[in-house]
């Protein structure tokens, strides 16, 4: 009885495995050019207010980088159909 319990998981599960493991690396991809590409706007930002320092950059940095976890949970969201 248990070997058929786990052919029956190999047979239906084993594939949803694999896809899961693309999705994941999908929004992987997606959250490292969404955190990088506000993160740089940011910094962008802090340099044409003048800022030229490095403690405004870093700060500002950092806020663009808190600021892209919204974003990428809406874009995660919307490419899983939530």
């Amino acid at each position: 009885m248990p070997r058929s319990l786990i052919v029956f998981f190999l047979r239906n599960y084993s594939s949803n495995a694999y896809i899961i493991d693309q999705i994941f690396a999908l929004m992987l991809i997606i959250q490292i050019f969404i955190n990088a590409t506000i993160a740089g706007a940011s910094i962008n930002a802090a340099l044409t207010m003048v800022f030229e320092t490095a403690q405004p950059q870093v700060i500002s940095g950092l806020v663009g980088f808190v600021l892209s976890v919204p974003a990428y949970w809406s874009v995660a969201r919307a490419r899983r159909g939530c």
